[in-house]
């Protein structure tokens, strides 16, 4: 919630032509902490599933940090025209997709849809 609504509030900064670096370098600030306060348990319920594998999962985790991060960024290369617009539709992009995903497990465990582990 804290990463979206960080890129909701640069979205719309940005939108009114608010063009500074703080108006860049600010949202990156609560978005770091919003990773900061989910990674964590992402990477220890990775691990947790089957601990004999958790070098492995630690790895896949930090793989698609790093995948995510050059796919989100060639997708911006591409789109990329001068103008604050593309930024913005690749950030609220990202943002929906967090929430999407961080949305599942807590939807999965409320609804008992949850997977047998292994």
């Amino acid at each position: 919630m804290l990463a979206m609504l960080t890129v909701t509030a640069q979205a719309i900064v940005l939108t009114y032509g608010w063009v500074t670096p703080l108006a860049f370098f600010l949202p990156g600030t609560f978005i770091t902490m919003a990773q900061g306060i989910a990674m964590p348990y992402a990477q220890v319920g990775a691990m947790a599933e089957i601990p004999r594998f958790a070098g492995t999962a630690a790895g896949v985790g930090v793989f698609m940090q790093n995948f995510g991060a050059a796919v989100f960024s060639q997708l911006y290369g591409i789109l990329a025209d001068g103008t604050p617009g593309p930024m913005i539709k690749i950030a609220v992009l990202c943002g929906v997709l967090t929430l999407v995903t961080g949305a599942v497990p807590l939807l999965q465990k409320q609804f008992g849809t949850i997977p047998a582990p292994g």
